[in-house]
């Protein structure tokens, strides 16, 4: 059978957008509730058998090596600043929180450096698990059957990053205790260890926003300044949260 044919079969269809404006909902039993949808769609996803290995590709470990490559990039860009002074505002900005996020994404970057990680990877890729890639409100809705947007980002991962993606996107909306709950909650469904534990909230530790910003004005200042309001860049700048490890 089909990887579309499948997903059907158990009662998931595939739609271009959601009908309807969409409200979401951020509180703890709801959050659960998604939490719960994701586990069952890893689940149905996971006991799919595909004649080709290759149908799909394989993202494991792929997220925490990018972080860590836009983190180098950063330092070079930030040394930079301190050598020659910031030139405009927006990199008073980034002058600014530059110090704080950097040492906070070294942390976390020498933390998945860690040899235990490995165990996490090995685990993954012997199970061959299938992680949806994107698992927010965004892209995964529960009503009479299961709705997903985009399946293109379904493939070969650690379970586990389905819920940094998702918790990722509501981070800011919610307190850091209920964060850390829910990825405690997480983990106990899925039986998971608390090297899991561990490396989930270390990548939801990581200041991947301020980075990937920061690195956005540094690779085209000019249309930067032209085209993105310094609150809009200040408000994205801001948008990472405290050492959760």
């Amino acid at each position: 059978m089909d990887f579309i044919n499948y997903l059907n079969s158990n009662d998931i269809i595939i739609v271009k957008n959601f009908a309807g404006f969409e409200k979401y909902d951020y509180s703890d039993s709801e959050v659960k509730k998604h939490i719960d949808l994701i586990i069952k769609v890893q689940k149905i996803l996971n006991d799919y058998d595909p004649n080709d290995f290759f149908i799909f590709k394989s993202y494991v470990w792929k997220k925490p090596e990018h972080l860590n490559k836009n983190l180098r990039s950063l330092k070079k860009y930030y040394n930079k600043i301190l050598e020659d002074k910031p030139k405009n505002e927006y990199e008073d900005q980034i002058f600014k929180y530059g110090e704080e996020y950097i040492k906070l994404g070294t942390r976390c970057s020498d933390e998945l450096k860690s040899v235990k990680y490995k165990l996490l990877i090995k685990r993954s890729m012997v199970n061959k698990e299938i992680a949806l890639g994107k698992a927010n409100y965004d892209n995964l809705k529960m009503e009479e059957k299961i709705k997903i947007k985009d399946i293109n980002s379904i493939g070969y991962n650690m379970v586990e990053m389905d819920i940094i993606q998702f918790l990722n996107k509501i981070k800011k909306r919610i307190p850091d205790k209920e964060l850390i709950q829910h990825v405690n909650y997480f983990c106990n469904l899925k039986g998971l260890s608390a090297i899991s534990k561990k490396f989930i909230l270390t990548m939801l530790s990581f200041p991947s926003k301020f980075i990937k910003y920061s690195l956005r004005y540094f690779e085209n200042p000019a249309y930067y300044m032209q085209n993105v309001h310094i609150d809009k860049f200040k408000n994205a700048l801001v948008l990472d949260g405290e050492l959760l490890i």
